[in-house]
């Protein structure tokens, strides 16, 4: 493992960040676990099989993740995907040619006791400066419907919501993406629709529409969208 940095987190509790290797791979597997576990709805998140993890730590990504007490207590993972007839790009209209030009933001988990001290975020931050440093052009990332946490992570990193498919076998999900070479233009025209109103939502998607923030009103949950213009 290769420490990237460390300091206190809003606990008090000193943390340090680390870059994983497959040496690590049996607490990533059970911290992932023990977290699902423990969520209200254990589907709106698409836990890494050992396969995914193999591959992952074996060169096709990155994992950092966060140590306290020498124990991990949140990990965050960036896998470059096969070019396969899954891949999330041709969900939103990517050429072949630019498959290889995407990397995904995949699962980011934090231990229970370590959740709302901005450890999502600060791994986040890494990865996506990472991310910068290589030539990857799209961010791609999935995230389920009321999720609401990760929903809120990836606006902050300017990702948008470009698809709303069934992914997974079946799991509904937004298809996020940045296009780290060119920033969406947008009109002034905006929608807020509620989250629950999947129809209208894919309608505008299919107008060429993009997901870019979510806003709570009366206890609902809306997404705001708006005309893409670039």
């Amino acid at each position: 493992m290769t420490i990237l940095f460390g300091g206190k987190i809003d606990n008090g509790k000193v943390y340090q960040l680390k870059t994983l290797s497959l040496a690590n791979k049996s607490e990533i597997l059970s911290l992932q676990v023990d977290t699902i576990d423990s969520i209200d709805i254990p589907d709106s998140l698409q836990p890494l099989s050992e396969g995914e993890v193999d591959v992952i730590l074996s060169g096709k990504g990155l994992v950092v993740g966060v140590y306290s007490n020498e124990a991990l207590v949140a990990f965050r993972v960036l896998l470059e995907p096969p070019l396969d007839d899954e891949h999330l790009g041709l969900d939103i209209g990517l050429k072949n040619q630019q498959l290889s030009e995407a990397i995904y933001q995949e699962i980011s988990i934090v231990h229970p006791n370590f959740r709302g001290m901005g450890l999502q975020q600060l791994m986040g931050q890494l990865l996506m400066k990472e991310v910068k440093e290589k030539n990857y052009r799209f961010v791609l990332a999935t995230v389920a419907p009321f999720n609401i946490p990760s929903l809120k992570d990836k606006f902050l990193h300017g990702l948008e919501i470009a698809a709303l498919k069934f992914k997974y076998g079946g799991m509904l999900r937004y298809i996020f993406v940045k296009d780290l070479k060119l920033d969406s233009e947008f009109a002034k025209r905006k929608q807020l629709i509620p989250m629950g109103n999947i129809e209208k939502q894919q309608a505008v998607l299919d107008l060429g529409w993009r997901g870019v923030g979510i806003q709570c009103i009366r206890d609902e949950w809306f997404v705001v969208y708006k005309e893409k213009v670039n």
